[in-house]
């Protein structure tokens, strides 16, 4: 009887320099090197079925994560139960810098579909990014982008009608649909 050789789930994780998203995640801009260094600390964990949690309201904060394929909706709980949408989240963008103030999330992260992210240790990221300058660069560029995003959206959502805003959401998509080389 032949013997069938295990293969390890770490050799078949896409590394940061070969994946598609590189040009949208935390390895923009990146040297080789550096690059191979974040790979290190990078973890792939198994896909999320559809309505698994990435994280929920009140979990400790440790990780972000970056979509890798799928979809991800943060949102929180009203106190009469009803969720309020904070955002949609699509290939190559980042999930759970919420909890980097308070040390635990302001809001929950749902899959929405079958859906892989890449977990970055938060301490591991800290600790690279004081070694690798254009690391902690993208890291900023990555938190002014939600900094705008919020701020629009404040500005959205105090002086726009309801259709004003679904075309704002729907003109949204577009742009990060073609951003990932998909149809506008």
């Amino acid at each position: 009887m032949p013997q069938s050789k295990v293969i390890s789930l770490n050799k078949l994780k896409v590394a940061c320099k070969n994946c598609g998203l590189a040009k949208l995640c935390l390895p923009l801009g990146l040297e080789s090197g550096d690059i191979d260094q974040l790979d290190a600390i990078v973890q792939s964990n198994r896909p999320l079925q559809r309505g698994g949690h990435v994280f929920q309201t009140g979990d400790r904060f440790r990780s972000i994560y970056v979509v890798k394929t799928g979809t991800i909706k943060t949102y929180t709980q009203c106190p009469n139960g009803t969720e309020q949408v904070v955002g949609f989240h699509l290939p190559g963008e980042v999930v759970g810098l919420d909890g980097i103030e308070c040390n635990k999330h302001i809001c929950s992260a749902k899959a929405l579909e079958t859906t892989a992210v890449c977990e970055v240790p938060f301490q591991h990221l800290e600790e690279l990014t004081s070694t690798i300058p254009d690391l902690q660069h993208q890291l900023f560029r990555l938190m002014s982008r939600e900094i705008t995003k919020e701020t629009g959206l404040m500005v959205l959502l105090g002086k726009s009608t309801a259709e004003e805003r679904l075309a704002a959401f729907l003109l949204s998509l577009s742009v990060r649909f073609h951003n990932r080389g998909f149809s506008a």
